[in-house]
């Protein structure tokens, strides 16, 4: 039997800048508050809309790179970010991560995890000064070569990556005090059977 699927356009980003979303994340700390950011092409930039696709701006990741951000999602944090604020309604914090996998070309020697806790976002598209604060950065690398990865899935505080491979992180909950990290062995790999 065959279901018949019923599409419904909710809304349309009205953001001039946010020309190709490729990430969608749902604010657990400000209702009705969406996170997006454009694929590659762009600096890096968190925009902040809402289910009617009102432009509410963008905010910078300071010392961040887009290369290819290809998806994001939210999460514990990784880290204790000292004299963060907690937002309303928020009873422990809460980062965005934002994946900056992708690599279509598969050339890339290592991937970027950022994360950021949830910052408070901008109120209207006329907030173009907005930033976050500096994020936890977790570069890695894959033990058996380079991968386009699509979509990240945090799953506590470790994100875990899928891109027709199974990762099973073996990532501290904790990253050192620099921020940064590369790990070379902190993924077991095995194929994702068909």
């Amino acid at each position: 039997m065959f279901a018949t699927a019923l599409l419904l356009l909710q809304a349309t980003f009205h953001s001039p800048r946010l020309v190709e979303s490729s990430g969608v994340a749902v604010s657990r700390a400000y209702p009705g508050v969406l996170w997006t950011h454009n694929d590659s092409g762009d600096g890096p930039y968190l925009y902040a809309t809402d289910l009617r696709g009102t432009d509410r701006s963008a905010l910078l990741l300071p010392g961040a790179q887009a290369i290819d951000w290809e998806d994001m999602s939210l999460g514990p944090c990784p880290v204790a970010f000292p004299l963060q604020p907690r937002p309303p309604r928020s009873n422990a914090p809460t980062c965005i991560y934002l994946a900056d996998t992708g690599d279509n070309m598969e050339f890339r020697p290592f991937v970027t995890i950022y994360a950021i806790p949830e910052p408070a976002p901008p109120a209207r598209a006329s907030d173009t000064a907005g930033t976050t604060r500096a994020p936890a950065v977790l570069r890695l690398r894959y033990p058996d070569g380079v991968h386009d990865v699509e979509a990240p899935r945090s799953t506590f505080s470790i994100p875990a990556l899928a891109a027709g491979w199974c990762r099973r992180a073996s990532v501290p909950a904790t990253l050192p005090a620099s921020r940064s990290a590369v790990r070379r062995s902190t993924f077991s790999m095995t194929r994702r059977s068909s």
